[in-house]
C-alpha cells in the first residue's frame, strides 16, 4: 500500500518534488509510520523497484533462459512485454526515472545495474545461445540485445508520457507482433 501510493505521488509529482508527507497522506498512514519503514525517499524507491521491477524481470529472465531456441525466447518476450506494459505498474517507474534522471542520477543508475543490465544479459545470453547452436548468426549478441529491446523503451515512453490514459493495446500488441516479425527476418529465422 505505501509502495504504491509513493509511486503514484512520484509519478503525479517527480521524484524530486515529492515530500514524504505526500506520500504518507496518500498512502493513509502518519508520517511516523512512513519512516518506520523507509528512512529516505530513496530507500522507498529502491523498495518499489525491488516490488516493481525486480518480479517481472525474474519472470522475463526465466522466460529467456527456459526457452530452447531464440525463436521461441523472443515469441515468448514479445508475448509477455505488452501485458507488463498495459497492466502493471512498471511504466510509471520507467517514467519516475527518465523525468528525474537528470536531478537524481544515482537512481537512474540504480535501475540500470538492477534491472536493465540484467534484462540485456539474459538477452545476450539466449542469443549467444543462438549463435553457438546455429540458429542464427549475429556478430555482436550485446548490441543485438540492444536492438531487440529498443521498441520496449519506446512504447513505455509513448504510453506513459505521450499516450495518457489512453491504453492503446491494440498498437502495443501490433508493434511487438511486427517488431517480432521484424528481428525473425533480420536473425534469418523462418517464422513458421
Amino acid at each position: 500500500m505505501i509502495l504504491m501510493a509513493a509511486l503514484e505521488q512520484f509519478y503525479l509529482q517527480g521524484f524530486k518534488a515529492t515530500r514524504m508527507d505526500d506520500i504518507a497522506n496518500m498512502a493513509g498512514v502518519s508520517k511516523g509510520t512512513l519512516y518506520l519503514y523507509f528512512k529516505t525517499k530513496e530507500e522507498l524507491f529502491q523498495a518499489i523497484i525491488e516490488q516493481v521491477a525486480l518480479p517481472k524481470l525474474g519472470e522475463l529472465t526465466q522466460l529467456l533462459e527456459q526457452s530452447p531456441s531464440v525463436k521461441q525466447g523472443l515469441s515468448n518476450m514479445f508475448n509477455f512485454l505488452p501485458k507488463v506494459i498495459l497492466y502493471s505498474p512498471l511504466p510509471k517507474l520507467i517514467k519516475v526515472i527518465i523525468s528525474d534522471s537528470f536531478a537524481f542520477p544515482e537512481v537512474a543508475q540504480n535501475y540500470r545495474e538492477q534491472v536493465i543490465e540484467k534484462g540485456l544479459m539474459a538477452l545476450t545470453k539466449l542469443l549467444d545461445k543462438g549463435n553457438t547452436n546455429k540458429e542464427i548468426n549475429v556478430e555482436n549478441s550485446k548490441v543485438m540485445a540492444r536492438l531487440v529491446i529498443a521498441p520496449v523503451i519506446f512504447s513505455v515512453i509513448w504510453y506513459v508520457i505521450l499516450n495518457g490514459d489512453n491504453k492503446s493495446e491494440n498498437d502495443i500488441n501490433a508493434l511487438f507482433q511486427q517488431h517480432l516479425r521484424n528481428m525473425f527476418c533480420s536473425l534469418g529465422i523462418k517464422e513458421n
